[in-house]
């Protein structure tokens, strides 16, 4: 089940096509206790067009985004992947492909972009 905590809306939804998240969790130590992972690699299931309503500091307005829709560890819930909500999530995407590497570990842990990125 999906559920809309913000008010968004949903316009369209397209496939994952292969795209994969390594996502850092970050669990309360109880949660952990558990076995709730620390970190997993979730498929994309989605890709979401949506609308989100944004608080500024002058005005409210809407944002219109695409973000990945993927699956809570629990397999209970989904989840969008919205950069700009506050999160204590991290998250590195995998393309199509792609195998999970130390790199991506590295830059889900320090930040950092990924090979191949120039900076002028």
């Amino acid at each position: 089940m999906f559920s809309c905590e913000r008010d968004e809306k949903i316009f369209q939804t397209l496939p994952g096509q292969g795209w994969r998240v390594l996502i850092q969790w970050d669990p309360a130590p109880a949660d952990t206790a558990e076995g709730f992972p620390a970190a997993t690699v979730e498929p994309v299931i989605a890709w979401v067009t949506l609308k989100v309503p944004r608080v500024g500091t002058k005005c409210t307005y809407d944002d219109v985004v695409i973000a990945p829709l993927v699956r809570f560890p629990s397999g209970d819930e989904l989840l969008i992947l919205d950069s700009n909500k506050p999160s204590p999530r991290k998250v590195v995407y995998i393309a199509p492909g792609e195998e999970v590497n130390e790199q991506h570990v590295n830059q889900l842990r320090h930040g950092g972009y990924a090979a191949g990125v120039t900076l002028v």
